[in-house]
């Protein structure tokens, strides 16, 4: 990414600088276990998410590189990457998205969608490392400290800001790889974090062959009990957005936005919960990303919202 000669490899002075960080200020936190606090949340699917939240000090660090690290990938943006993407090229080009991911796949006749196993946990420091010096070309006492900084216990964190542009620096041979096999076989492939999607007239088995394969080569692993393929007489759903004829929400998704309004109607009292108006404005703003502002549904919505509170 970063051209220079093998005798000018770049050190921690240069990234300190660039970070307008004394070196000292990087190499502090190589004790990395002191800097960060461990706690679980609910997965939708069920079961529980481990985070590792880093300490302030350490995650102001952290923005900085991730703004380095964000720049850099923006400029070797796979087409086929949507997640975790900041800024995307001239300000005309559309923004990448959960709802850009699955748009690529609408009224598409089969749809293969597959999960990258542990995907940020399978990510090691040694394999951020080398990432460091092939494509910075630092030199080994950098790579070892700028892994330092964005791993924990010896992977990438979930909840350290510079993980998730991290893994899509990581997986841009896998993007590039999986492309050209999509377009030899006129299918359509997009990424969203650790989801993984292919469309079009027909997916083979050989093709399903060759798409594990790669993935493996490049150090990731399949969660096998994640693969599911869609055809388009049946409900086809792309990262949570049904895709058949046009990008919508489950059913039950705005049947439970109505209970929520019915909720708030029968409890005006609810209005003053902070929480409830966030929750409640998210949810509606998802809507209109996935169905449109101009859609009629949202429309209701967001005119319910607006009347319950009102200035």
């Amino acid at each position: 990414m970063y051209s220079t000669t093998a005798n000018s490899r770049i050190g921690i002075a240069t990234f300190a600088r660039w970070l307008n960080v004394p070196p000292i200020g990087l190499v502090i936190f190589l004790n990395e276990n002191s800097h960060y606090r461990k706690f679980k949340i609910k997965k939708s699917s069920g079961g529980f998410r481990t985070i590792d939240a880093p300490d302030e000090g350490l995650k102001k660090i952290q923005r900085r590189l991730n703004g380095l690290l964000q720049a850099c990938y923006n400029t070797h943006l796979p087409a086929s990457s949507h997640g975790f993407i900041k800024r995307f090229g001239e300000i005309n080009n559309p923004s990448r998205s959960i709802h850009s991911n699955a748009q690529m796949h609408v009224g598409k006749h089969q749809v293969l969608n597959l999960d990258l196993k542990d995907f940020f946990h399978s990510i090691d420091i040694y394999r951020v490392r080398e990432f460091f010096m092939h494509n910075f070309n630092t030199n080994f006492e950098a790579a070892s400290v700028l892994a330092a900084l964005v791993c924990h216990e010896g992977r990438l964190p979930m909840g350290a800001p510079t993980s998730p542009v991290m893994a899509n620096l990581i997986c841009l041979p896998l993007d590039r790889q999986l492309e050209r096999l999509a377009r030899r076989h006129q299918l359509t492939y997009t990424r969203y974090a650790d989801d993984l999607t292919f469309s079009g007239d027909c997916i083979e088995d050989k093709m399903l062959n060759e798409i594990k394969t790669i993935i493996t080569n490049e150090r990731f692993t399949i969660n096998e009990t994640k693969v599911r393929l869609q055809i388009s007489k049946s409900k086809q759903v792309v990262t949570g957005i049904k895709v058949n004829t046009r990008t919508n929400v489950e059913r039950s998704y705005i049947k439970n936005l109505r209970a929520a309004f019915h909720d708030l109607h029968l409890h005006p009292h609810q209005k003053s919960d902070l929480t409830l108006k966030r929750s409640l404005r998210g949810r509606i703003d998802y809507l209109k990303q996935v169905r449109g502002w101009d859609d009629p549904i949202h429309k209701k919505f967001h005119w319910l919202f607006e009347e319950y509170y009102k200035a």
